[in-house]
This record gives structure tokens, C-alpha cells and sequence, in this order.
């Protein structure tokens, strides 16, 4: 198996490569921050309960939001699992260099924000269906 960092090197970048004037490696962070960060109450979208397969709700009589394991994986939140994947092929094969630069900085945010979420599965509040606001940051 082929290493990530191996991989990204036969494609000719690394996670120090800049893209946007940005490293991929910070469009990752950037993304993860994002993803908690965002006055569209994404955090809804945070909570799943393995016993149940629900996200956020109030006993099953109001839902919150989508399950995040639904959340990160194929939604509508532009930023999932499904999208991060579209925008890595348009990366690779789009022939203009600024689409495929905005493509690399867009699949790298995804992957931050799917990270943020893979992430919280070991917080204890969210799967327990306790909500928690997200916390406000400075600067991104």
C-alpha cells in the first residue's frame, strides 16, 4: 500500500504545496475550524448515536440535525465525503491551473471538515446526544 504522503508526491504536490497562497496542509486545519465554525448552526449536524443511528433530537419528537455519520459522508452540506471526492477529480483532471488549484484547496477543506467530524466521534457529549454550541474562533 502506497502512503499518503507517497501518493500525494507522484502527483507532484505535498502538504506543503500552496495552493490558493494557502498549504494544503492549512486548507485541511482551515476546513476542520470551518466545520464548527459557521452561523448555519453546522454543529446541528455533530451528534450520532450509535444505538439508535440518530443525530441530535429531543427524545425522537424533534430532530436537530442529520446524523453525522449521514452528515460527513453523502449530504447537501458542500463539504462531505461525496464532495471532496468530486472536487479531488476535478483536481486532477480539470486542464485550466486555477480550477485545478481552487479544486485541490476545495478537497483538502472537505477533508478537514470530514476530519472535524471523524474527530468527535470520540467527544462523549456527541454521542450521547448532549448538545454542545461550538466554541466562537478568532481569526481563521
Amino acid at each position: 500500500m502506497i502512503g499518503s504522503t507517497s501518493y500525494l508526491r507522484q502527483l507532484g504536490i505535498t502538504l506543503d504545496t500552496e495552493v490558493n497562497h494557502i498549504q494544503l496542509k492549512r486548507w485541511l486545519e482551515l476546513g476542520s475550524k470551518l466545520e464548527d465554525n459557521d452561523l448555519t448552526m453546522r454543529w446541528l449536524n455533530h451528534f450520532y448515536d450509535p444505538t439508535t443511528g440518530k443525530g441530535l433530537n429531543t427524545g425522537g419528537i424533534i430532530i436537530w440535525g442529520e446524523p453525522s455519520l449521514q452528515w460527513g459522508k453523502n449530504s447537501t452540506n458542500g463539504w462531505d465525503w461525496e464532495d471532496a471526492r468530486n472536487y479531488y477529480y476535478s483536481a486532477l483532471t480539470s486542464i485550466n491551473r486555477d480550477s485545478r488549484e481552487s479544486a485541490f484547496a476545495n478537497t483538502f477543506r472537505a477533508l478537514g471538515q470530514v476530519i472535524h467530524l471523524i474527530e468527535n466521534k470520540t467527544v462523549p457529549p456527541n454521542t450521547r446526544n448532549d448538545a454542545c454550541p461550538p466554541v466562537l474562533i478568532g481569526e481563521i
